[in-house]
């Protein structure tokens, strides 16, 4: 479901969320490291703005996504369109272009049970190999990975991630 589709989606509080937004006709606009701190420092903003807890994240340059805890459900919209409007405020900025749209709406996905959350957790991790942007998540900086890589260790993250084949 889109989160802009509906102005009164029913949103859960305290329920864990899987967003997935991409760039306008998948241009990878968010092709710089500067550009990827940016967002991720939206990311850290505007989940303290809203009391969320962000679980994983990764960003490549035509997409994101994140796995959040929301605290109230209905804030969900709220976060993804400040993060849109600031990043494409910003990236406009860099690139000299005025009025150009960044996002697709993003998309949220509600994780019901343990099993879709580490799915989720895991897809997230694996989408830089996936995309082919790396070799070894350990080189890949612009995720969550490496937080617990060195937080839980190698065996742990590796548990994790064989909960799903591709």
């Amino acid at each position: 479901m889109a989160i802009d589709s509906n102005p009164y989606p029913a949103y859960l509080d305290r329920a864990w969320y899987q967003i997935t937004a991409l760039t306008v006709s998948s241009m990878p606009i968010v092709h710089s490291s500067r550009r990827k701190q940016f967002l991720r420092m939206q990311f850290e903003r505007n989940a303290g703005v809203y009391q969320f807890k962000i679980r994983a994240w990764v960003i490549l340059d035509d997409h994101y996504h994140l796995l959040l805890k929301s605290r109230r459900g209905e804030d969900i919209p709220r976060f993804s369109a400040r993060i849109h409007l600031s990043t494409t405020h910003q990236f406009n900025l860099w690139d000299r272009t005025d009025g150009r749209n960044v996002w697709q709406p993003a998309q949220c996905k509600w994780l019901k049970t343990a099993e879709s959350f580490w799915h989720s957790f895991s897809t997230i991790h694996l989408d830089p190999l996936e995309h082919g942007y790396t070799q070894s998540l350990k080189t890949y900086r612009y995720s969550s990975y490496m937080y617990y890589f060195h937080r839980k260790g190698q065996l742990w993250l590796e548990k994790c991630l064989k909960q799903i084949e591709y």
